[in-house]
């Protein structure tokens, strides 16, 4: 089994690794970095329960640094739809539902 293990969770202090909206990037392409991490985490992950694990922390993550979440529920729809290729490999159906507590 092949999961992604993440060092920095083991810091006693937050590291902030994505951008917060407040800034002067582009909106877009900070929505961008989630569909990229989404395909990172199913490349890694073996298993559909580490990929899940590691999405609902990156929603977390991402919504503590005011990312709209109907906006992060728009861009999962483009990668469930888009990129079946990536996490078909779990055997799933791939929800909203699954990613969005």
């Amino acid at each position: 089994m092949i999961k992604l293990y993440d060092k920095r969770v083991d810091y006693s202090f937050d590291v902030i690794s994505y951008p917060y909206l407040d800034g002067n990037i582009p909106k877009g392409q900070s929505y961008g970095v989630f569909i990229s991490q989404l395909m990172r985490f199913a490349h890694i992950n073996s298993t559909f329960n580490g990929f899940l694990t590691n999405a609902r922390d990156l929603v977390r993550k991402l919504t503590d640094q005011h990312f709209d979440v109907a906006a992060l529920r728009n861009k999962f729809r483009v990668f469930a739809e888009r990129y079946f290729d990536v996490w078909g490999k779990y055997g799933v159906e791939l929800g909203e539902d699954h990613i969005f507590l």
